[in-house]
């Protein structure tokens, strides 16, 4: 009788576990249109194609074309693109003297690479609004 019991319990620990998601989760699938580079606040990778996101990366590059050689700025590639939620409408990066509305909003952080691995990032919620971050130099 007590063996009973104990493949009784173990048999419910089991489906209770499996029941619950303590079993094997599938490994986690990247859209092709971009690779998720982004830290954990990214929510989700979003395809290039998507509406409003060509005009944010025309103005990404036009900012870019500022800082760097029209070269380099051709012939960059977009890394990824992942959405976020910003703490404010100056995207966690306000400028000296700029006053931010503090309200979530909702936005995009843009990887670019270029060839030689530099890699520039970017935060936007709209082609007006778009911020330079950082830059990973390659080397």
């Amino acid at each position: 009788m007590r063996y009973l019991l104990v493949a009784c319990s173990a048999a419910l620990t089991a489906v209770s576990l499996l029941a619950c998601g303590g079993g094997a989760k599938p490994s986690p699938t990247v859209t092709p249109a971009a690779t998720a580079i982004a830290g954990p606040t990214a929510t989700a990778v979003v395809p290039t194609e998507e509406p409003g996101v060509a005009a944010i990366i025309a103005a990404i590059r036009v900012d870019l074309a500022t800082r760097l050689s029209e070269a380099e700025v051709s012939n960059m590639d977009v890394i990824s693109i992942t959405r976020h939620d910003w703490p404010d409408s100056c995207l966690g990066l306000p400028r000296p003297t700029e006053e931010c509305a503090q309200v979530i909003t909702p936005g995009y952080e843009i990887w670019l690479g270029t060839p030689i691995g530099n890699t520039y990032v970017y935060r936007a919620a709209a082609p007006e609004n778009v911020r330079f971050d950082k830059v990973y130099l390659e080397g």
